[in-house]
């Protein structure tokens, strides 16, 4: 593991080497996003993903309220979950390339009335009222409970500001944010420079790459160099994972610490300390595997075998995460592992999908969900792209259609990839000794069909197109 210090001018070489030597790593950060090549989409997971999103969209809104956890009978103790506005943002843009044409549409009406709704906004203050907005639970509360509790004052929301970008790049829908960019950068810097909530925790670091790329993308390059002064600068800090525990436990001024509750000495040993990791992107996460693999695994592994199915968050483990006489756990647990287990660990898809077997807690529960699109695409094969030449994309190739055995659409045995196409493959009908046949009673899918000449294709079943 690396360190920097600054000591003294004595070491201003070593100081030069660092701005060296540092800087492209930083730049790698910086710019790369995983695609994911060869990716073979599982259709299981897909549906369900595809089903809980739209529950959201028949509710009409991405404004939901916080949802009450409890697991204890401490009346007064009142933990909530989605506390930060816009939150949804994150979960649609991870979901939206696996979503049918109808969904996105509906996605992208959504998100904008989002953007334009004040209290709701990724930028609107925090800590989001309990009473506002839809309710995530599945039942019809009586009352809400901890209308007037104080949790949460100071937990973070500048990660936002990355969800913005990753949505503006997965969907192509640059036109609903531009109009916001102005609005996006001033909440980014007062954020940083007040130094309450200045992305100082792995979770958090993503917003000066996400300001970064919306900033180039909208031709702001004194804020493209802010930016990555900001990530260099927290990098820095990064490597030193007692450091970043310290930002979380205690803040700058002890008052506005984001975590200070999970970290009294009472909680040791009863809850998991992750915090810091909720909301790692894929680009931190590297940034872990790259230079804090073995603290980042001891605490990871510390907590799974703590609880070791803490993708059951009904589970009956005694806790103190949500009073002192809790038993169960927070869908946090699942915000904190399911991200590093994709980024840093790079866990086999297999064992990914078994973290699915539990259920969300209510209606947009957003770690749950997004732990659907860690599973799909830990199937593939990671690519790091530089954003800036790279539109987002599934999969960079083309099936081909060889027609090598017979008609039939679903052998895989007739497609230059060896498996049948999925909605989300484009697809190429060339000229065959067998023409393609989709036959009756069977609906076949396709992201996108291209004719070359001589390729016939005869639907006597269905034949879905997304786009």
């Amino acid at each position: 593991m690396r360190k920097i210090r600054y000591i003294s001018l004595i070491i201003c070489i070593n100081l030069w080497s660092v701005v060296i030597f540092g800087q492209p790593e930083t730049q790698t950060y910086l710019w790369e996003y995983p695609l994911q090549n060869d990716l073979q989409v599982d259709e299981d997971l897909s549906e369900v993903l595809q089903e809980e999103i739209q529950k959201i969209i028949d509710s009409g809104s991405l404004g939901y309220r916080p949802i009450t956890c409890r697991y204890s009978d401490v009346m007064h103790d009142h933990y909530f979950l989605y506390q930060e506005p816009g939150r949804l943002l994150h979960t649609v843009a991870l979901a939206y390339p696996y979503l049918t044409v109808s969904q996105q549409d509906a996605i992208r009406t959504m998100v904008a009335g989002l953007l334009a709704n004040n209290v709701h906004t990724p930028w609107a203050s925090a800590p989001l009222s309990a009473s506002a907005g839809l309710k995530r639970e599945f039942y019809s509360p009586e009352e809400i409970w901890g209308l007037n509790s104080d949790f949460g004052l100071y937990r973070p929301t500048i990660q936002n500001v990355y969800s913005l970008w990753l949505y503006t790049y997965r969907t192509g829908d640059t036109s609903a944010v531009e109009p916001y960019y102005n609005t996006i950068k001033s909440f980014y810097n007062n954020k940083v420079s007040a130094r309450v909530d200045p992305g100082n925790l792995y979770g958090t670091m993503c917003a000066h790459i996400g300001m970064a790329r919306l900033a180039e993308m909208f031709d702001d390059q004194s804020q493209v160099t802010l930016a990555t002064e900001n990530l260099d600068n927290y990098l820095n800090l990064g490597l030193d994972m007692e450091d970043v525990d310290y930002m979380a436990y205690y803040g700058l001024s002890g008052w506005n610490a984001p975590y200070a509750r999970e970290y009294e000495t009472r909680k040791d040993n009863w809850i998991y300390r992750g915090f810091i990791f909720l909301h790692l992107s894929p680009e931190i996460g590297r940034f872990l595997q790259d230079e804090l693999l073995n603290e980042v695994m001891a605490r990871h592994q510390g907590g799974m075998e703590r609880f070791p199915l803490w993708w059951v968050r009904q589970a009956s483990y005694f806790t103190r995460w949500t009073g002192d006489e809790g038993v169960g756990i927070p869908s946090e647990m699942m915000g904190m592992v399911m991200p590093v287990e994709r980024w840093v660990v790079n866990r086999d898809p297999t064992i990914m999908r078994e973290y699915l077997l539990s259920a969300p807690q209510g209606v947009a529960d957003a770690y749950w969900i997004e732990g659907v699109v860690y599973a799909i695409e830990s199937a593939g094969t990671d690519n790091w792209v530089d954003v800036r030449l790279t539109p987002f994309s599934l999969d960079d190739g083309v099936m081909i259609w060889t027609g090598a055995v017979s008609g039939d659409w679903f052998d895989p045995a007739n497609w230059d990839a060896n498996r049948v196409p999925t909605i989300n493959d484009r697809v190429q009908i060339n000229s065959a000794p067998f023409n393609a046949v989709v036959p009756v009673s069977f609906t076949a899918n396709a992201r996108q069909i291209q004719f070359n000449p001589g390729g016939q294709l005869e639907v006597l079943g269905v034949l879905n197109v997304a786009e």
